[in-house]
Parts: structure tokens; sequence; C-alpha cells
């Protein structure tokens, strides 16, 4: 574990802006219809500088144009959207740095269901999309954006430990409007490196005198997922002559259908060649365990100095090669609310006093059925091109020293012997909440000095939990030999009657092809595969799990203060301080049940992640099985307890459904939402499952700033032409605290007590206890038996025991290991995502 403490920087920044205003600006704005709003919000902008442009911009604006003047004397009051329009053109020319907004005068009004989709409407924003709905932003095609909250810093649940702002939670509902600014000035003391965005919600002074009461609902069917979806939003606020108040509200309840068929994502893919690997060339793939030809399994014409495996005459093509194929149905369901309070008051003629709550939380469940068909040598292509392009496009190889040159081509058809065959179904489950408060007294008597004090706190959580489990219509005999699990009650056959997988050529092979050349990819199986997919006793539990689970919670503390002063109509002054602190507390961790307590090398069992029938208990860190452990009379006991789909434990929940995959037939799949609960139905199974924490991926980070800065603004005429700019300077003073965990070989470790966070130095130093050593199987002792989560539900972690670390990797390749589970190359990518995020923030 490092830790860095009282880690300073300080950075100091001028700037200078010079704009010169021509006739015409651009802006955006979306319509809408009769306003609930008098006036769109001009005391929210994100710094003092773009306060006063939103002054300047809201006097400029006129109430009523001349045209429709005929109308005050009229019984009928036409309201239209030409004077919003009119500001927000007058806002962005009138702004002090490149600034886009948007706005809608009525709740509900934004035609989106979340921001980033609103903000998408705007030039320079970019949005990536979550199950069709809008999400992460970039501006300018980067990440690194800052979100601000009627003018400072908001603490989001889908940004707690990044920077980058993904809205995925938040409604469009809730705001009357968005700034996205593309340049800092002095006075921006939280800015973005490549923009910054400010979401303005409603205050009761904006509202007219009065009550205002406005309320909106939708409703949507889906013919693909079955479900009506519910869209409500409301609001209700009052004015007075001193005092204000306003709560809006907005809940959703969404069933989204995505569908996937054709390479399996998140599995990789490698390069392979059709030379002989020789001490020449060990460049080259061919003859060996992972190449396009296995000793025993001959593929392509020999040519020259390695083998034509495309046809094309050469043997100087390298082939892309994914890992595996799949095809799923996924339904996700989203249950999304958002809240909004604000109140106002005029202390007096000086002194205002605002002070906002805003809230949102989300649940989510992402229900997966699919089937997937893989490799069972995990690092070969073990298939025959039928029909490939070469790219014109050469790719080097090299090892050993040695360098070769290969034509890259691309597969349209895939033509294999079939390996693993599964089906399986997985629960993704996001629990996410925000909270933001803010308190601003604001001091402005109409004079040219004016100043404000302001205080913001919020906190957020986000916890994800997984669950997942595949069946096999195989006989299992790739896994285990002749397909029987040992168990120390006896054994047992994994499914007797299942298909015989056999990858070399000959009659007992099963030609298996995909073919990529039409509008989707189309599957071929093997008759013994196809006729028995139809029968649910053909199918046999093969893997259950839950990992790459995390629980992520933060907190946002900030007290500023600003000051303005306008010496005259074209020269002000301004300055402020700002202190923040936040923290980050990222715990990321794997489920693991403990196996064969009593009967294993450990008293507590053997922990075991991968609860399946392909990992044997033969780990020396801990091992379960009848003989003598490392002697040739040892027999592994199985950890995956063999299971009929049909068996009365999964209740009837296994249900057959058509994937989006043509050629295949009706599959059975566990119903995902069986495992909504991840904890309670991986306990269902395997009781006692315990929180393993993945180490490499877990932090916690502290970060206090102290800054400030001074901004002089001037405007004027230059030859008759407007002319405006500022020039300031800013100094940012930033401590970090950081905790992050290092992976490798087992070294004393840090036991958390009840209530602390990861990591602190109040906690207990401990050594592993003996049997915790890198590998799939992680042992206990029984005083280190964990406490266990007693509401799945529960915001943040519990208390947990031993903490150990998989070292998946080093240990799959090891000499004699050739089947990997499902996982793993899952968990290489999970890693290197994880890795590559925390660089690029």
């Amino acid at each position: 574990m490092l830790r860095a403490r009282s880690k300073n920087m300080l950075m100091v920044a001028a700037s200078v802006t010079a704009l010169v205003s021509s006739g015409t600006a651009l802006a955006q704005q979306t319509s809408t219809t009769q306003g609930v709003l008098q006036n769109a919000p001009t005391d929210q902008a994100a710094s003092p500088s773009a306060a006063a442009a939103d002054q300047t911009s809201e006097a400029q604006s006129p109430t009523t144009p001349a045209s429709d003047a005929a109308a005050e004397t009229q019984d009928i009051v036409v309201t239209g959207i030409r004077g919003s329009q009119q500001r927000a053109v007058n806002l962005k020319r009138d702004a002090a740095s490149v600034t886009d907004s948007i706005s809608a005068e009525d709740i509900g009004k934004l035609p989106d269901v979340t921001i980033s989709d609103s903000l998408q409407r705007i030039p320079g924003v970019q949005i990536r999309r979550d199950a069709g709905e809008g999400a992460a932003i970039n501006i300018r095609g980067l990440p690194q954006v800052t979100t601000l909250l009627n003018g400072e810093a908001y603490l989001g649940a889908q940004s707690i430990t990044t920077i980058q702002p993904n809205f995925n939670d938040i409604p469009s509902q809730l705001f009357a409007g968005a700034d996205v600014i593309k340049s800092s000035t002095a006075d921006l003391l939280n800015a973005g490196i490549t923009g910054t965005v400010n979401l303005r919600t409603r205050r009761p002074f904006d509202l007219k005198k009065g009550f205002t009461v406005a309320a909106a609902a939708e409703g949507a069917y889906g013919d693909k997922t079955k479900e009506f979806d519910p869209n409500l939003n409301g609001l209700f606020g009052f004015r007075g002559e001193k005092f204000g108040f306003l709560v809006s509200g907005a809940y959703s309840n969404l069933h989204l259908s995505n569908s996937h068929n054709g390479i399996q994502e998140g599995y990789g893919a490698a390069l392979h060649n059709e030379q002989f690997n020789t001490a020449a060339n060990p460049t080259g793939d061919v003859n060996l365990s992972n190449g396009f030809s296995p000793a025993n399994r001959p593929k392509g014409t020999i040519v020259g100095t390695g083998r034509d495996v495309n046809g094309d005459g050469d043997a100087n093509d390298a082939f892309i090669v994914p890992q595996g194929f799949t095809a799923w149905d996924k339904v996700n369901q989203r249950e999304r609310i958002g809240i909004n309070a604000s109140a106002q008051w005029e202390i007096s003629d000086a002194l205002t006093l605002n002070a906002d709550a805003f809230f949102t939380r989300q649940n989510e469940n992402d229900r997966t059925a699919g089937i997937q068909m893989q490799n069972v040598n995990w690092q070969a292509g073990e298939f025959v091109p039928g029909q490939s392009r070469n790219t014109g496009s050469t790719v080097s190889l090299s090892n050993g020293g040695v360098t070769r040159d290969y034509d890259l081509n691309t597969t349209q058809v895939y033509n294999y012997d079939l390996g693993n065959f599964d089906s399986y179904a997985q629960n993704d489950k996001f629990k996410s909440q925000s909270q933001n408060y803010n308190a601003e007294l604001k001091y402005d008597n109409g004079g040219r000095f004016k100043a404000s004090l302001r205080g913001v706190y919020g906190k957020a959580y986000s916890n994800y939990d997984q669950s997942y489990l595949q069946f096999s219509p195989s006989n299992g005999a790739q896994w285990q030999p002749g397909g029987i699990g040992h168990y120390p009650t006896g054994d047992v056959a994994f499914n007797p009657g299942g298909y015989a997988v056999n990858t070399i050529a000959g009659t007992a092979s099963l030609p298996a092809t995909v073919d990529f050349t039409g509008n989707q990819p189309v599957f071929t199986l093997p008759s013994q595969l196809t006729t028995s997919l139809g029968n649910i006793d053909n199918y046999a539990m093969k893997t259950t799990s839950s990992e790459g689970n995390y629980r992520r919670k933060g907190d946002l503390k900030i007290i500023r203060g600003d000051v303005s002063y306008e010496a005259n109509d074209n020269v002000s002054l301004s300055a402020g301080g700002r202190y923040s602190e936040r923290t980050v507390d990222d715990f990321e961790f794997d489920r693991a049940a403990p196996l064969y307590a009593g009967q294993a090398s450990q008293p507590g069992g053997c922990l075991v992640k991968w609860k399946a029938f392909d990992v044997p208990l033969s780990d020396k860190s801990c091992y379960a099985g009848s003989g003598t452990f490392d002697t040739p009379g040892f027999r592994p006991y199985t950890s995956g307890v063999v299971r009929k789909a049909s068996d009365p434990i999964f209740n009837g929940q296994v249900k057959q459904f058509n994937l989006p995959g043509a050629g295949l037939p009706p599959i059975y799949v566990l119903d995902p939402k069986v495992m909504d609960n991840a904890l309670a139905f991986q306990n269902s199974f395997y009781p006692g499952n315990v929180e393993i924490q993945n180490p490499g991926a877990s932090f916690n980070v502290g970060v206090k700033q102290i800054s400030g800065y001074a901004q002089l603004n001037v405007k004027g005429d230059v030859f008759g032409i407007p002319v405006s700019g500022n020039a300031g300077l800013k100094v940012i003073n930033t401590k970090l605290d950081i905790t992050q965990f290092v992976t490798g070989s087992p070294r004393p470790l840090r036991r958390r007590k009840h209530g602390q966070r990861h990591g602190r130095d109040q906690a207990e130093l401990h050594r592993l206890p003996a049997g915790i050593q890198p590998g799939v199987q992680l042992c206990r002792q029984p005083e280190a038996a964990p406490r266990l989560l007693q509401d799945d539900d529960a915001v943040g972690s519990q208390p947990m025991g031993w903490r150990a670390q998989s070292e998946l990797r080093d240990r799959h390749k090891q000499p004699g290991i050739a089947r990997l589970p499902r996982h793993w190359r899952q968990f290489e990518r999970q890693s290197a995502a994880r890795s590559l995020a925390r660089h690029e923030r």
C-alpha cells in the first residue's frame, strides 16, 4: 500500500481576454410555451463576470417587444419565445468567455430524459450514450470537464472517482438551463481544462408573484420490453414580496432494450500468422498450441516456411483472432428520481439569502441473457478463414529479438471446430445517490460595490453488484476427465448425454461457422448441438460468480467569498477566495464462498471466487480432495456443484429466450431478474460469501484546495467598435492525501476496524494468515471469519475479514493449465480499463 500525504501543489495562472463585439451573435435556445418563469435565472452564473453578463443581457432584453405593444391594451396576452431568445443572444455577446447556453422557461420543456441529451444540442459538446440515454460528455472531444450547479461545484453520483461529468442519473426536467463555458477567466475558480458546464435550477424569485403550480406526465410502452414506462414531473412554488420557496421533482421508471451479436466484447483479440515457429523465425505461430495449426490438427497447405491458411498462395498473412462470439439481449431498467428545493429571502434592500437543495437517486438493473461460443484453447486461432480480406496494411511482430512483417487480414467467415458453447445470465445492479446543498448571502444595495458569501456541501455514493450464472449443454469432459466431478459424497457426472467437445479434425469434430458477410452475423451450429438445445434437461450449471463489485462514496465542502467594485461604467474590479475539501473512497471487491469447511487444508474452507465445474481445489494455498496432496493419488474436489437447469432450486426461472443471432434456436437461460439481489442469490447456492478486496483497484483520495483570484474587467469603444476585455490572476494551492494499494507478492496488509475508512492510519497491521496465497482459491482461518452483509441494499461496504488478491494472470500461465475460467479475459479488461481511467484522471 502506498500513501502520499501533505502533497502540496501551487498553481498560478494569469489570463487576458479581449472580445470585439460584432453585430450578430449566436446562441442555443430551446422552444417553450407558456413559461412558468417570469424571468430566466440571473443570479446562478458560473462566475462574477458571468453574473454581470447575465444582468447586462437581462437589461438589454426587451420585456415587451415593440411589435407586441398593442397587445398590452387587449385582454388576450400572447407569450412567445422571442424575448428569451434575444436574451440568450445578448448573454453570449456580453459574456467574458466563449459561452453557449440552453434554457427552458417551463418545467419539463427540455425535451430529453437526461441533461446530457440536452447539452448535446450545443456546438462542441459530444456525449456518450448508455443504453440509448446521454451519460458522460466531452467538450471539443476531451473529457476534462468540470460540472457546476448554480455557479459552484457539484458532486454527482456518477462522477465520484473522476472529474468528467456523467449525467446519467440527472433528469433534465429539473433545470431551467445550462451554460457550457469553453474558455476560462480568473474568477472561474473551479474551471475544467477543456470546459465547464454550469447547470441552473429554478429559484422562487424567477417565478411570477403568488403561487405557481406546473405538472406534466408522459408514458411509453416498449414492444420488446413489454413494459409501460411512466415519466412524471411537477413544480410548486410561491413568491411573495420578500420571501419565496419552490419545490420541483421528476420521476421515471424506464425499461430500455439492447441487443448485440457477433464478436464477444471484453474478451479481446490476438494476431496469429501463417509462419512456422522456428529458431530462425520465433514470430511464427504455426505448429504450436497457440497457432492456427496445432500439431495434431494440420490446417492449410505448406508454402515455403509456413502454411497457407486462407488459400491466397502465400504464408505471409496475419489474422485478427477474436476469443469468442456472442449474442445477447439486455433490458436496462432505470428508476430515477430527482428533487430540487429552493428558498429566497430579501432580508433587506441590500441583503438576499438563497438556499438550495438538490437530490438525485437512481436504481438500475442491467439484465442480460445470452450465449457465448469460445475456444477451448484460449491462446489459439481455432478457425480456418472461410473468407478473409487483405487490408493492405502490414503489421510487424517481434519475438526473441527477431521482427517480421505480415500482411494484415480481417476475417469475414470463421470456420472452426466447436469448443465451448454456453448460455449465460448476468445482472448488473447499480445504486447511486447524490445530495448537494447550498447557502449564499448576497450584498447588493444597487451601488458600485457588491459582495457574496457562500457555503456548499455535497455527498454521494455509487454501489455496483454483479451476479453471473452459466449453463453448458456439453458433457463437461473438456473441463474434468470424463466429465466427472469429484465430491466428498462421491463422483457425479456433469451432464450425461451432453454433446462431446472435440476440436481435433475428424469425424468426431463439430464444425461450426460464424458468417459476417451479410447484414448481421449468421451462426451455423452442428446438429449434435442444435438437437439438444430445445430440452432443458440437456443444460447443466457450470459457473456462478459475483465479481468486479464496488462501493464508492465521496463528499464535498466549500466556502467561498467574492467582492466586486465598479469604478465607472467601463471599468470594474473583482476578487475572491475559495476553500474546498473533497474526499473519495473507492472499495472494489469480488465475492468468494468458503467451500468444504472442515475438509479442506484450512479449517474454515477454501474461499472460491469462481464456483465452477472447471475449478478443482488443487492450489497449494488451499486444497481439498481425497488422497495425499501433491502426490499422483490426490484427487481434488470440484468447486462447482453439479445441477441440472431443471433442478427445483431454480424455481422454474430457467426460460427459453430467442436471442438476436440468425441461425440460433431458442436457448434456455436463467431469467436474469432472479439475480437482482446478487448476495442473496450467490448465498442460495454457496452460503457464506464474503468480500475479497481488489487492492489494485481500491483507493482513497483527499483533496484540499485554497484558491483566490483578482480580475480587472473593461469595456468601451475603439474607433466606434464595441470592445470588452479582462485581465486576471488566479492562485491555487492543492494538498493531496492518497492511499493506493500495490499488488504483488503477499505482504502485511491493513485490516480496518468497523466504522473506519479503508487504509486509515488507525487501522491495525496484520500479516496474511497462513493459507492466503496468490491464486483462485483464497483461504481463511476461523478467527478471521468476516462479518457478512446483513442487507444487500446497505449503503457502503460492511467490515470484511482478511484481504487478499488473486494473481490470476500468473497462475493461469503456469505450464499445464490449458483451461481458463470465463472471466479471466474480463478481469484483464477491467484492470486495464481502470488503470487507463486513473491515468486519464
